[in-house]
């Protein structure tokens, strides 16, 4: 849960002008630790390299190729 909570406060904080994007995360991803977890190890290690529009473009790309949620 609480990896839950912190994927959906990053994914909005990182796509505030991109609502929808991040309400179709939050809805695929839905307390499936399958997901979750893979999900949050790598929002962990993008977060400490990259910063702003740049780390919003990567996850996107991420989420994408990875975790085919879009």
């Amino acid at each position: 849960r609480k990896k839950w909570l912190y994927i959906q406060r990053q994914t909005s904080a990182i796509f505030k002008k991109d609502p929808k994007f991040v309400q179709r995360i939050c809805k695929e991803l839905d307390f499936n630790p399958n997901l979750i977890d893979p999900v949050f190890d790598k929002l962990q290690r993008l977060e400490g390299e990259y910063k702003g529009s740049e780390l919003a473009k990567i996850l996107r790309y991420v989420l994408k190729a990875d975790f085919s949620l879009v």
